[in-house]
């Protein structure tokens, strides 16, 4: 069976935000097509859109348009303030910083959104290990403590 046009679209955005890790201009290509596909496939389930909605996210991060990328994790959180993508995505943007090697932006924040979703709780929270990613970056803060800690 052929791969569907969303399944096709999901492989395209899901290579163009791997390398916009290591080629920051390949996150513009990236939110651009993630944009198209969410607005050309609204009927998807909610998993995909709340996936792609994530990568969207986390490719205007690294797009270097931190506002809109806050504002569309906080968007999900928002929407599905049960659902573990929005907080678990946005902490780890804010808490490990956008790139392996960048600094973080606010690692106070990062813990408070995490804490956050493990004290609503989530309905996913095992699925994305919110628990273990709360002790690791408690652990980081410990062990290398920042201005934005």
């Amino acid at each position: 069976m052929a791969p569907s046009r969303s399944s096709t679209g999901s492989r395209t955005w899901r290579s163009h935000l791997n390398a916009a890790h290591d080629e920051p201009r390949f996150a513009g290509l990236g939110v651009r097509l993630c944009r198209q596909v969410l607005d050309q496939f609204p009927d998807e389930d909610e998993d995909f859109h709340l996936g792609l909605r994530g990568d969207l996210g986390e490719l205007l991060f690294l797009a270097g348009q931190h506002a809109e990328g806050e504002r569309a994790f906080r968007e999900l959180i928002a929407e599905y303030p049960d659902r573990s993508v929005g907080y678990a995505r946005l902490a780890e943007m804010l808490g490990l910083g956008i790139r392996p090697g960048d600094p973080p932006l606010d690692r106070a924040q990062a813990l408070a959104l995490l804490e956050q979703a493990v004290a609503r709780p989530v309905d996913d929270a095992a699925i994305w290990d919110l628990e273990t990613r709360l002790d690791d970056l408690r652990q980081i803060t410990v062990d290398e403590p920042t201005d934005a800690t």
